[in-house]
């Protein structure tokens, strides 16, 4: 899967609220992962991302 931020979010004349990906984002990381322990999570966006979700043991 695919996740990141917008073209607007990604601005450098605008300053971010948080470093973090949007709390639906990582939502849904988390609800795949969970069905699909195999999946792999593509994340676009300007670094710094932080913090990303920790991987869950099966």
């Amino acid at each position: 899967m695919c996740v990141g931020v917008t073209q607007d979010g990604a601005l450098e004349s605008a300053d971010r609220d948080s470093l973090a990906l949007p709390a639906d984002q990582v939502a849904l990381i988390e609800r795949v992962c969970a069905a699909n322990s195999r999946t792999v999570v593509i994340v676009s966006a300007p670094p710094p991302t932080a913090p990303f979700p920790t991987p869950r043991a099966s």
